[in-house]
């Protein structure tokens, strides 16, 4: 889920990594993906951000588009979490809600880096 402030100059994402993908991460850092994820591994953080600035560039986004700061969420969005509708639709004013200590921390985070 990305989370843009309209008067903030960057937008932010909660991050669900996959499992696997997470897991075999870990195991590659000597590490636990239930450690990665409740300690906001900052190795962890930087790859997603790397991997999402990627995607960005391949795809042409402005640096608007894409998330200076991402949490990693432990659970996984879904319709049981009242984060999707039944079609799976995400719930953007829902997913805030739940979110908001999280966005919050990152803008803080990134304020204090000048950004």
């Amino acid at each position: 889920m990305v989370y843009g402030d309209s008067f903030k100059n960057c937008c932010v994402a909660i991050i669900v990594p996959e499992p696997e993908a997470l897991n075999k991460w870990a195991t590659e850092q000597g590490k636990e993906a239930a450690q990665v994820v409740s300690s906001q591994d900052a190795d962890f953080v930087k790859v997603i951000l790397d991997e999402i600035n990627e995607l960005g560039k391949s795809r042409k986004l402005n640096s608007l588009e894409k998330p200076k700061e991402v949490y990693i969420a432990g659970e996984a969005f879904s319709v049981e979490n009242d984060i999707l509708t039944p079609t799976f639709k995400l719930k953007r004013n829902i997913g805030k809600k739940i979110y908001q200590a999280q966005i919050d921390e990152m803008y803080v985070k990134l304020a204090a880096r000048g950004l």
